[in-house]
Formats: structure tokens, C-alpha cells, sequence
């Protein structure tokens, strides 16, 4: 899904004009308001009521947004609900990749940023946070979560922007069931082994997926994927192919990927010249016989790169 542009029209100048003096105000209520919070959580921290030196306060996030390069917010491994209300305001993409732990309202202030948000510091999640997220109008990177149930699967599958999950190393069918309901694009390019069951499920994902940590594929796996029903889907992991699994793969009707192979065996290229979908992308191609050559070429929907060696030719 495309997603909305960045807001930066907190940072155009004010118009000239009776609204500006009412602008000015309010800009200064909200520094003040902001001060006398800083006040408070330095006092805080001073009774040791709380601990902020892993904790991201609204101190520092105000120095965050003050000056982005003094700040390096992955190193901090909490987040203060303040500091995330702050935070949610900046108008570029949010880094928070040390966060190990989100509470559900931080979460829930976090989401109403928008541009990309990177939580890859958590590995685990619990439902009414994935929800929180999942509200989130841009990019979402979870990469450090490793395992999801059916509940937490569920609730991220209610995000419509792109979602990185890839840290999943497996994907049972229930699981895999749940996230086919996403509506944007899917990344799971930690899954190196997939089950036909699990197959099915993500076929039914109708947006772009990514699955290139699968490096080889059986024909049943490859029959179920071939199935998929969104407008792209990428194996750029797949290595090697034999004839059996190319023909189903060759059944795929929206855009495929397979830019991971170097080269074709002849019986394998013309199982692909049978493509029957939008566009078949073979870009890591590197020396092709002659004869796999011509099998391909006879199809437009086929796109391979020029420097594909054939035999001692150059294919131009």
C-alpha cells in the first residue's frame, strides 16, 4: 500500500496576519508546558522514582528533536508515554530499534506517528500492543520477533502499510492463515523453510510478498505458492529450480521474482517460457545455453539481463 507523505507543515513558517500572534501563543504554551514536564522527570529521577539511564524521557526526546544528530535513540531499551507522545510528532521516520520493552500506551502513541517506525529491539509482543501498532500509518519494522501466535498474528494483519517480520525463521498454518489477511506488503524473508500447509495460507495474501530466505523449493510448495493471489511475489532466494517445480511456479498469474538464479538448465527455461502471469523477473541470470535462451525469448512477459552470457555471446 502506498504510503501517505510525510507532514511537514509543522515546520513552514507562520503566515502573516491576525492568526499569527494566536499561533505564536499556543507555541509558546506548548514549550512551557513542555518545560514544566521536563521539570517533573528530572525531579523523578532525582527521588529514584525512576531509572532514565536506559530510558527514553522527554528530555531526551526533546533533544531528539531539537538536534536529531545528538541523539541516538537505539540505545535506549524503554520509553517514557510522554517521550513517546513527542516523539510520535516527528516528521521524519522514527528509529527505535533498542526498545525491548513497549507498553500499551506508549504503543498507542507511537502509532499515531507517521512515516516508518522501527521497533526491531522487540521480541516478543502481546496482543493488545500488536493492536496498538498495528493502528500505524506507515511502515512497520518488527524484525526482532522470532516466533508469533494466532492472536498477535491477527492483530498485526489489521496494519495497511508495510509490515517486517523478518525474523520469522518458521510459520505454522494458523499463524501463516492470520497474516495472509494483511493488506500491504509482507515481509518475511527469515522463513528459510516452508511447509505446503503454510504455503497455502500465505497464498492467499492478495498484496506483494517477500519470502527470499527460502533458498529451494518442493513442487507441492511450489504448487501452493504458485496460488498466490496478490500482485507480487518474490523468491529471490531460490537458487535452483528443476523442471517440475519451474512448470508450477510457471502457473503464477500476478508478477514473480526469481532473481536469485545464475543460470537455467534448458528443460527448466522452457517450463518458465510457459509463464502465464503479468511479469516474470529473472535478473540474476548470468550464462544461459542458446537454446534456453531462445525458450525464453519466446516470451515478452520474461524480462533477463543483458549481460546473460549465451554460450560465448552476449545477448543484446
Amino acid at each position: 500500500m502506498t504510503e501517505k507523505p510525510e507532514d511537514t507543515s509543522a515546520l513552514q513558517p507562520a503566515n502573516k496576519g491576525s492568526g499569527a500572534l494566536v499561533r505564536a501563543m499556543d507555541r509558546r504554551v506548548s514549550i512551557a508546558s513542555r518545560l514544566l514536564s521536563e521539570i517533573a522527570v528530572k525531579k523523578a529521577a532525582e527521588t529514584g522514582i525512576i531509572n532514565t539511564a536506559r530510558r527514553i524521557t522527554l528530555e531526551v526526546a526533546m533533544s531528539f528533536l531539537d538536534d536529531a544528530d545528538s541523539v541516538n535513540l537505539d540505545e535506549y531499551a524503554a520509553i517514557d508515554l510522554n517521550a513517546a507522545e513527542l516523539l510520535a510528532q516527528n516528521p521524519s521516520h522514527l528509529f527505535l530499534d533498542g526498545l525491548t520493552e513497549l507498553d500499551v500506551e506508549a504503543a498507542q502513541e507511537l502509532a499515531r506517528h507517521e512515516g516508518w517506525l522501527h521497533l526491531n529491539g522487540l521480541t516478543e509482543l502481546d496482543a493488545e500492543v500488536a493492536d496498538a501498532l498495528a493502528r500505524h500509518e506507515g511502515s512497520l519494522y518488527l524484525n526482532g520477533l522470532t516466533e508469533l501466535d494466532t492472536e498477535v498474528a491477527e492483530a498485526l494483519a489489521k496494519h495497511e502499510y508495510s509490515l517486517y517480520l523478518k525474523g520469522l525463521t518458521e510459520l505454522d498454518a494458523e499463524v501463516a492463515e492470520a497474516l495472509a489477511k494483511h493488506e500491504g506488503w509482507l515481509y518475511l524473508n527469515g522463513l528459510t523453510e516452508l511447509d505446503a500447509k503454510p504455503a497455502e495460507a500465505l497464498a492467499k495474501h492478495e498484496d506483494w510478498l517477500y519470502l527470499d530466505g527460502l533458498t529451494a523449493l518442493d513442487a507441492e510448495v511450489a504448487e501452493a505458492l504458485a496460488k498466490h493471489e496478490g500482485r507480487f511475489l518474490q523468491l529471490d532466494g531460490v537458487t535452483e529450480l528443476d523442471a517440475e517445480v519451474a512448470k508450477a511456479l510457471a502457473r503464477h498469474k500476478g508478477t514473480l521474482s526469481l532473481g536469485g538464479l545464475t543460470t537455467l538448465e534448458v528443460e527448466v527455461a522452457e517450463a518458465l517460457a510457459r509463464f502465464c502471469g503479468a511479469r516474470l523477473y529473472l535478473k540474476g541470470l548470468l550464462s544461459l545455453s542458446n537454446a534456453a535462451v531462445v525458450a525464453l525469448s519466446g516470451n515478452e512477459n520474461i524480462g533477463f539481463p543483458k549481460r546473460s552470457v549465451v554460450d560465448a555471446t552476449v545477448r543484446t
